[in-house]
């Protein structure tokens, strides 16, 4: 009897162990997505590390998801594809899907998962398994899709007080496939405001995509512009003039990474009160970037 019960005793330890293996286990499972650096169309150099490989004809996209295809280009045949994800500081593990499968050679991949190796600096993405390395450049020939930018919602995190409602979201260039770059928010009491991208990389995220923002020229029409701390970087607040009304929109500037980001206050056609612009800094003062 005694026998049974430590018996019990050791059964139900043993369940217990395993039922706290099984989370750490599932902690560890797979989960897509890849550094934002990686998101983009790209290019490979004519040859591989190992100096003889061509990979000239190599093409591949990386989406937000983790999602990506490494492609022959020229023939259009297919080579890779399926989800990256369980980022390191230098390492991304793949599942492949194994329709249309067909490796670079200097890979000598031959399972449905790997882990590659990466390098990512500047506009240079490299890209390594069993000693040798595929070298990544943007695509040029993309043109406008190589500039889309992430939604707002990944790149910056803010406190909305919850007397706002979200008004109208602008999608890039007027595209409804592509990304929201931009979100306005009003109240009844504090006005109406904007967050969002003015631009990527230079290009005009809110217009014409072959158009450039100069942010030394925009700061140009800021009135009693000063300078306003933004997670840690510089930005640049003013007012200006509309419709011969002066300081009836009030601005705010910030330079990040590649972006350049735009807040705006206004209160529909007339002045924007003291008050409002207070509100206005303490939810600007809320901003995280997220890169």
């Amino acid at each position: 009897m005694e026998r049974s019960k430590k018996g019990l005793k050791i059964a139900v330890a043993l369940t217990l162990i395993i039922s706290m293996i099984i989370p750490l286990v599932s902690c560890g499972s797979f989960k897509a997505g890849v550094p934002s650096g990686f998101i983009g169309e790209w290019q490979c150099e004519s040859t591989a590390s190992d100096g003889k490989t061509d990979t000239s004809f190599y093409k591949m996209y990386i989406k937000k998801d983790g999602s990506f295809s490494i492609y022959d280009a020229a023939a259009g045949n297919p080579g890779i594809s399926g989800y990256m994800g369980n980022k390191t500081a230098s390492t991304v593990d793949c599942k492949f899907n194994m329709e249309d499968f067909d490796v670079p050679f200097c890979w000598d991949i031959d399972s449905d998962t790997a882990t590659l190796y990466y390098e990512l600096k500047d506009d240079t993405l490299k890209l390594g398994h069993n000693g040798v390395w595929m070298i990544f450049h943007p695509d040029e020939e993309d043109g406008e899709n190589s500039l889309i930018p992430q939604s707002l919602d990944e790149v910056i995190s803010v406190d909305i007080p919850e007397q706002f409602t979200l008004e109208m979201e602008y999608p890039y260039a007027g595209e409804e496939e592509n990304p929201v770059v931009q979100k306005a928010f009003s109240s009844e009491k504090d006005g109406y405001f904007t967050l969002g991208f003015f631009s990527y990389k230079g290009w005009d995220c809110l217009g014409d995509t072959n158009s450039t923002i100069d942010l030394e020229d925009s700061l140009k029409y800021l009135d009693g512009m000063r300078e306003i701390g933004i997670a840690g970087e510089t930005g640049y607040f003013g007012t200006r003039e509309s419709d011969d009304i002066p300081n009836m929109v009030a601005v705010v500037y910030v330079e990040h990474g590649e972006y350049i980001f735009e807040f705006r206050l206004t209160n529909g056609d007339e002045q924007i009160t003291d008050e409002q612009i207070k509100g206005f800094e303490t939810i600007i003062g809320t901003v995280q970037y997220k890169f």
